[in-house]
């Protein structure tokens, strides 16, 4: 049986019921609720995978128009991995960023040149928005696996800017992270570099994982937890989730205990196994 059915038959005598059918929606929609609520506990950090991220070489685009003073912008071709980087508008000597305004895309700053149509502008891609796959992440980074990035506090890319109408078009040196929040779409977060990259780059780093998401008891999957845990972790873990709902009838002094030993066992099956040891010789 496919792992999330599995869970929900085994949840359900705790709700006083036998079988699916006879469990009220909003019963069931808790039990998976928890299940989902489980596997980000359970994923919350140490899950982690290798990861790498196209730097795009820098390009020109012909914007449709540009308004003296407004933020308002539009051209054809725009891509979702453009928003937040870099656009040097003719007749501007000042940097601007592409951003979404209530899901419109605009400047982030006002145009400071004259009204027109058919501006020439450059686009840097110096940042790069990470997916909700990706939860944090972590040192070493680098582009290529030639050059390896300093990571910085997002205050430092801004300081870079002071005094400069535009920033240097280089290899990039420090690299930063910030969120990139839009009152209509789903918050993402952005890896922010301290220069225009001058050329296409791979960027690479370690992050932990998102936790599998089960939308559906129709879910195929066989497992949910690697190893095939999901017996020994999973279950005991949503069971202890669900004994907060009004309608549990387990007992919650054997539903703790089984809860703890799942946690201890999912903790040990977590990291490196065996590590090589020296030995002395004189022993």
């Amino acid at each position: 049986m496919p792992a999330a059915a599995s869970i929900r038959d085994y949840v359900l005598p705790y709700a006083g019921a036998s079988e699916s059918a006879r469990v009220p929606v909003l019963t069931t929609n808790r039990i998976l609720s928890d299940i989902n609520s489980v596997l980000q506990q359970l994923f919350s950090g140490g899950q982690m995978e290798s990861k790498s991220l196209l730097i795009r070489a820098p390009g020109t685009i012909t914007l449709d128009a540009v308004t003296a003073e407004s933020t308002a912008v539009t051209f054809a071709g725009y891509q979702s991995y453009m928003q937040g980087c870099t656009i040097l508008i003719s007749g501007d000597s000042r940097e601007n960023r592409l951003v979404r305004s209530s899901g419109t895309l605009a400047l982030e700053s006002p145009y400071l040149g004259s009204t027109g149509t058919n501006v020439t502008a450059a686009i840097h891609y110096d940042c790069a928005t990470v997916d909700v796959s990706i939860g944090k992440i972590y040192e070493p980074m680098s582009l290529d696996r030639k050059w390896e990035l300093e990571m910085v506090d997002p205050a430092l890319i801004a300081e870079v800017r002071f005094g400069l109408d535009r920033r240097q078009i280089a290899r990039p040196m420090r690299a930063a992270i910030e969120s990139a929040l839009d009152s209509s779409s789903t918050p993402s977060r952005r890896i922010l570099f301290d220069t225009l990259p001058d050329a296409a780059y791979m960027l690479h780093f370690r992050a932990d994982v998102r936790a599998p998401v089960v939308t559906s008891f129709a879910d195929t999957r066989e497992f949910l937890l690697p190893n095939g845990l999901d017996h020994s972790v999973l279950k005991p873990l949503v069971l202890m989730a669900f004994s907060s709902h009004p309608s549990f009838t387990g007992d919650l002094g054997k539903t703790a205990p089984a809860a703890q030993v799942a946690q201890e066992l999912w903790a040990n099956s977590r990291g490196q196994g065996l590590a090589r040891r020296q030995v002395s010789l004189m022993d």
